[in-house]
């Protein structure tokens, strides 16, 4: 493929001109041939800076070759100069190639033209490649020292060999606090504090890897040591070879590493040392980190851990609402309280999880406290507070019942001793003897309810004596059995051999019959089992604690009665309110019921629990505590002698009308004077006008001014040997109490008929 060139040609024979485009196009070249054959018509060419070759003839008509090669060289141009003669001698060839010319051919040997031109040609295209090279080395160093002495990051130009300073930028100046004259008199080693055999041997690993980076410790002029980082490497200038060290000022970022690093150190040592657990989650939910507590929480070690998520420490039959809240708070952050499973043991974390930002990620961090036992305390509390909130609705509606049935008895006592006295003088032939009856029935049966409601209050009329539990429900084995339904079949499982109780025997024939027909009521309509059993338990106080208490009662020994059936059983919300007075989920009108079983076991201080599930049964299981106590044999017991008569005075003290006239005409048919008191104050006044004459005073516990107990002290100072009948609507063990050791004669409950009271006054006027 043929080389374009572009050729000037001065020369004035076209045909030798034409001679010459020939020989270049034989020797590869497509030449494109301008012929110019005078000084201006060359100049002019010559403007044009286009060309490739120039061929110049010697002779002219108007100038010669040299002229024409000193034009040449006035137009600066680097391509090759040849002449062409046919004349030429040796000493003027000699002459041109001395003042420029590249070559010199004679025209009768024009063979060396191609030759000559592809020799000049190189060497011109390798002129112009110096010429450029070095154009740029001097460009670069320009730019170099441009860079060097304008850039703010502190430089400095480093004698490999010797660790001289052969420049440094005004930036280094500042920094280091010489002036630049002063530094390049100094060795790196003097601003460098390590030893100067380690300061060469980082200069050496510099120069072998072209680029080093290191941290070291310069001191400036100021004596201060500040923390620099230096980028090495060797440079190439017009002046030589060098290390070119770029250092930069790290001292506060090192610094502020240090204090991180002093702030990572305590931040481990609180996060391992704390109490309180501490897990790491990220963004998947798996654990990235924990602590000791941690560890000591969950009882695996830091490995287990590391290989769980989130979701691993949570009871498998968790609920799903709280699943999705529990795994909510480590998406988000909140506090949240968790159920974990440890060991197949429940424990309780109180969690409160926080978003952060770890190496670059997004983590949770989960701060948790144990609040099993603190849970268990708020438990036990909630369950202590319920049982007094639910002690303290039954002692208030026990002190109403109380209140209720005492004043209840105030009214029966008339209506009760009035029908007892017009029973005994009415005619039996009279036919208004049936219709006092039917009064003196109905009062009765209001007297037993009154007798339940002071059960229920736990102020009831207490026989209390050494009972066998198993024995007195066997007893009743008749009479339950009637009492129950047709569909109902009736299981006893008696413990042999059972510690007695104390308590009044009716009072717990009661509790067994309540519970007997409540169990009854329960199986209804269907086939069912009522179970009773009894048996002896040693109980503590963890397992009192469970069951409904009057009062707290000591661990120990208690006789059991538990009567369960297969009925409907009852939900949360029944059992709640099953001892409150008058409730019922059946007819309406069955009295007090379990309040007074209730009552009943108060009374006895005893306790009682319920165990029911909805749609199976329900069980009460009633404790009684055991004594110690020999049973005592029966012995008989004579009828009282209502023919007995009384002489004498007696001061008759309450503040119902009614009860007053009713007991003055009961003394007054026994025989006895009666004078009458509607307080306690006027007791005492009147017995202390006729101390000498009153045999007995028959005293109300319940009055206004004075009560009984003020009223008998008051008495007590008149006459020590004062005999006085206590008389109350409340039963005696709670009325007498507050006399015990005082020298009381007596009591008697009210409602009381003539026979009890003739009996009561009997007995107490024939000691002495």
């Amino acid at each position: 493929m043929s080389v374009p060139l572009k050729v000037l040609i001065v020369e004035d024979s076209p045909d030798d001109a034409a001679l010459a485009k020939i020989r270049l196009r034989r020797g590869g070249y497509l030449p494109a041939v301008t012929r110019v054959e005078t000084p201006d018509s060359f100049r002019e060419a010559l403007k044009r800076r286009d060309w490739d070759l120039v061929i110049a003839d010697y002779a002219l008509p108007h100038f010669t070759g040299l002229d024409a090669l000193e034009i040449f060289r006035s137009a600066d141009l680097d391509v090759p100069f040849i002449i062409v003669s046919g004349t030429i001698g040796e000493e003027i060839a000699v002459s041109a190639m001395r003042a420029g010319a590249h070559d010199y051919i004679m025209k009768d040997n024009l063979a060396r033209l191609c030759p000559a031109v592809d020799r000049e040609l190189r060497e011109a295209r390798t002129r112009r490649e110096v010429r450029r090279q070095e154009e740029a080395l001097r460009e670069s160093e320009r730019r170099f020292r441009s860079l060097f002495e304008s850039n703010h990051s502190v430089m400095l130009l480093i004698v490999p060999d010797s660790g001289a300073i052969a420049d440094a930028n005004p930036a280094a100046c500042a920094f280091y606090g010489y002036d630049l004259d002063t530094l390049k008199t100094m060795n790196i080693a003097d601003i460098n504090t390590l030893p100067r055999e380690e300061v060469f041997a980082r200069m050496r690993e510099a120069r072998s890897r072209n680029r080093g980076y290191f941290h070291f410790p310069h001191r400036l002029a100021s004596g201060e040591v500040r923390d620099v980082e230096v980028y090495s490497g060797p440079i190439q200038i017009e002046s030589g070879r060098y290390l070119l060290s770029i250092v930069h000022d790290i001292t506060e970022r090192r610094r502020a590493e240090r204090s991180l690093e002093e702030s990572e150190g305590r931040y481990r040592t609180l996060f391992e040392q704390t109490v309180n657990p501490i897990l790491v989650a990220d963004g998947t939910g798996r654990f990235i980190d924990c602590n000791n507590a941690a560890c000591q929480f969950l009882e695996v070690p830091r490995e287990e851990i590391l290989r769980r998520g989130v979701k691993d420490v949570l009871p498998s039959d968790i609920e799903p609402d709280r699943l999705e809240g529990y795994v909510k708070a480590w998406e988000t952050g909140d506090t949240i309280e968790c159920d974990c499973l440890v060991n197949g043991r429940p424990k309780i974390m109180e969690l409160t999880v926080t978003q952060a930002v770890r190496d670059g990620k997004p983590v949770a961090y989960g701060i948790g406290r144990d609040v099993t036992e603190r849970r268990r305390a708020e438990r036990e509390r909630h369950e202590f507070e319920m049982k007094v909130q639910q002690a303290q609705k039954l002692e208030s509606l026990g002190v109403l019942a109380g209140g209720i049935a005492h004043d209840f008895n105030n009214l029966l006592m008339g209506v009760l001793g009035y029908a007892d006295m017009a029973l005994a003088e009415i005619s039996p032939e009279s036919p208004a003897r049936e219709s006092i009856r039917q009064i003196d029935i109905a009062a009765r049966r209001a007297a037993d309810l009154s007798r339940q409601m002071l059960a229920y209050s736990g102020r009831g009329a207490f026989l209390v004596q050494p009972l066998d539990l198993s024995r007195l429900v066997e007893e009743m084995a008749h009479l339950l059995a009637a009492s129950v339904s047709k569909k109902a079949v009736l299981k006893y499982y008696f413990q042999v051999g059972l510690p007695l109780i104390e308590g009044d025997a009716t009072q717990i024939r009661q509790i067994v019959m309540n519970l007997i027909t409540n169990a009854s009521d329960a199986i209804g309509d269907n086939n069912g089992i009522v179970s009773v059993s009894t048996g002896a338990v040693h109980c503590d106080e963890a397992y009192l604690k469970t069951m409904y208490l009057n009062e707290p009662i000591p661990a120990g020994l208690f006789v059991s009665l538990e009567v369960s059936d297969t009925g409907c059983g009852m939900d949360e919300e029944t059992k709640g309110r099953i001892f409150d007075p008058f409730f019922t989920t059946k007819f309406t009108g069955r009295g007090l019921g379990l309040a007074a079983v209730l009552g009943i076991v108060r009374g006895h201080h005893g306790a009682i629990r319920v165990y029911s599930e909805l749609g199976k049964g329900t069980s009460f299981k009633v404790l009684f505590p055991a004594s110690l106590a020999v049973p005592k044999t029966d012995t008989a017991q004579t009828g009282p002698e209502e023919s007995w008569k009384g002489v004498g005075t007696v001061l008759v003290a309450d503040d119902e009308e009614a009860v007053r006239s009713l007991v003055r005409a009961m003394l007054e048919r026994m025989g006895f004077e009666v004078l009458a008191a509607a307080n306690g104050r006027e007791c005492v006044e009147i017995y202390r006008e006729n101390k000498d004459k009153i045999r007995l005073v028959l005293l109300d516990m319940t009055m206004p001014h004075m009560n009984g107990e003020e009223a008998f002290r008051e008495l007590r100072l008149i006459d020590k040997n004062v005999r006085v009948l206590l008389s109350s609507g409340y039963n005696e063990q709670d009325a007498t109490t507050r006399f015990a050791g005082k020298g009381l004669a007596g009591f008697i409950q009210k409602p009381y008929q003539t026979a009890a009271l003739n009996e009561k006054l009997r007995q107490i006027l024939a000691k002495r």
